[in-house]
């Protein structure tokens, strides 16, 4: 069986929902990937995402995500809040990705291949990423800061 680390664009997901874009990324000591979701379940507003994490041990995790720019949700990285609630950095890095699809006009995110630079964060019930897309080999942030914010599995 494939598993959802191999989804692309046209596939169809449980519940009407259909994957527009997929991102694949890679760095040293982890691999994971970013699909954008089409249909009724994905709602309006932000974007939703499903993230699928390849474990150490064969498995995978995935969650789902609203994503949006950190500008128009008014997120600062120099002090990083959501619903009033100060987030703290768990982890940051940059991996190479490969893009395949569309992605409704994000700011950085095309298809292609690039560099991606991330700030993962956590707060009391929360978990967000904060990313930034570049051209392959460059090793600053190259976009605005696209920002995702865990939500519950579609209905």
């Amino acid at each position: 069986m494939t598993g959802l680390m191999d989804l692309r664009p046209g596939d169809t997901l449980p519940g009407g929902l259909s994957v527009r874009g997929a991102v694949q990324v890679g760095s040293a000591t982890q691999r994971w990937a970013e699909y954008l979701l089409t249909g009724e379940a994905a709602g309006t507003g932000t974007t939703l995402w499903l993230a699928v994490e390849a474990l150490p041990d064969g498995t995978e995790r995935s969650s789902y995500w609203h994503r949006t720019t950190a500008e128009a949700a008014g997120f600062d990285p120099d002090l990083p809040t959501l619903d009033g609630q100060l987030l703290a950095v768990v982890e940051r890095g940059h991996g190479d990705y490969r893009a395949v699809g569309e992605f409704g006009g994000l700011p950085g995110l095309r298809a292609g291949t690039g560099r991606l630079h991330y700030v993962d964060y956590t707060g009391p019930g929360l978990r967000a990423s904060l990313e930034y897309f570049g051209p392959a080999g460059h090793d600053a942030p190259g976009s605005p800061g696209l920002l995702g914010v865990e939500a519950r599995p579609p209905a």
